[in-house]
């Protein structure tokens, strides 16, 4: 008798062992899982912002060679030389009272 209640708690203990080794593989893998859904949310923002900063620089580009004038006047004196720089990177030149940006 005791052979057989031996055996009829074997397949009880067999199903709570299983039990908690797919629980544990469960915690395991919905932390894996947790990770790289937050791996892949840091990736996505990074994504965006500098999609955002490329869309706002060529908005700044168009804008300064819609209207450099206006870029001008608003410079403060400091920043004038630097505008300059980037609109005629080759500088400007003066010949007989006029004015150039080539040969």
């Amino acid at each position: 008798m005791s052979a057989l209640r031996g055996l009829s708690l074997r397949p009880a203990v067999l199903r709570l062992f299983e039990a908690t080794v797919r629980d544990s593989w469960k915690q395991r893998h919905k932390a894996s899982l947790d990770r790289d859904i937050k791996l892949r949310k840091r990736l996505a923002e990074l994504h965006d912002r500098a999609s955002m900063d490329v869309d706002a620089t060529l908005r700044f580009a168009r804008n300064l060679l819609c209207d450099p004038a206006r870029f001008w006047e608003k410079a403060a004196p400091e920043h004038r030389p630097r505008l300059q720089d980037a609109i005629y990177p080759d500088g400007l030149e003066y010949d007989g009272g006029l004015v150039g940006t080539g040969p």
